[in-house]
């Protein structure tokens, strides 16, 4: 997708557990379809802070991609949210993301910003290393 609009809606739908606590892809099935099959939703963004991205291992949240992009057939694009706190670590962890389905990725900033402030340029260099 190069082109994408996102004029419309964009949930950012929870990720679902089962009792025991495992991810459950059937009611990611579900959940996505549903939200995919609503007029004006544009795009579904995952693995944000509703989306548990942070507290889920590295291939769940690759599982979880591909989950929700299935879901939805490849009709709209899935956002995936992009938290690792090292510039290196959060453009593999997009690498990783497009590679399975994610068409954009909702880059968050480093949260040593927030506590330590940052060096002039240094916003502009993790979203430019990202990006390339």
């Amino acid at each position: 997708m190069n082109n994408i609009d996102l004029r419309g809606l964009n949930p950012a739908p929870v990720t679902p557990f089962t009792l025991d606590g495992a991810v459950d892809y059937a009611a990611i099935q579900r959940l996505g379809a549903w939200l995919g099959s609503i007029d004006g939703v544009k795009s579904l963004t995952v693995l944000g802070h509703a989306g548990e991205g942070t507290f889920l291992e590295r291939d769940e949240q690759l599982k979880v991609i591909e989950a929700f992009r299935k879901s939805v057939d490849d009709r709209i694009p899935i956002i995936a949210g992009i938290t690792l706190e090292g510039t290196k670590v959060a453009a593999d962890e997009a690498k990783r993301a497009k590679e399975a389905g994610a068409s954009v990725g909702l880059i968050y900033p480093s949260h040593g910003w927030l506590r330590f402030g940052y060096q002039k340029g240094a916003p502009q260099d993790r979203y430019k290393a990202i990006y390339d």
